[in-house]
């Protein structure tokens, strides 16, 4: 039986990074697209992550998305399905941080 109390707080994590993308694409003008985009990667990362902590893995130092992927493909098939939209998205972890 997973402890959901490991789980839950990378959720509320990714959670916490979706209403900031949504704050800013609703309030922000004009919007800051690579802020967006790098919430969003954020997001999806912790969910990947969490899903590994789910079945009792620990998550990978990593923000590659496809990397990711692939270890929750080890759980569910069904998660490369995300591997387009993933990587997209994977470019935006570092590369908006910096000028």
């Amino acid at each position: 039986m997973v402890d959901m109390a490991y789980v839950l707080p990378w959720i509320e994590r990714a959670e916490s990074d979706i209403s900031v993308a949504h704050h800013i694409t609703e309030n922000m003008h004009p919007v800051s697209t690579e802020i967006v985009c790098f919430h969003c990667q954020q997001a999806a990362e912790k969910y990947l992550k969490a899903f590994l902590v789910y079945n009792d893995q620990e998550p990978p130092k990593t923000h590659d998305l496809t990397e990711l992927i692939k270890f929750c493909c080890e759980f569910d098939s069904d998660f490369s399905t995300l591997n387009e939209k993933c990587n997209f998205l994977l470019h935006f972890a570092v590369r908006t941080r910096y000028p």
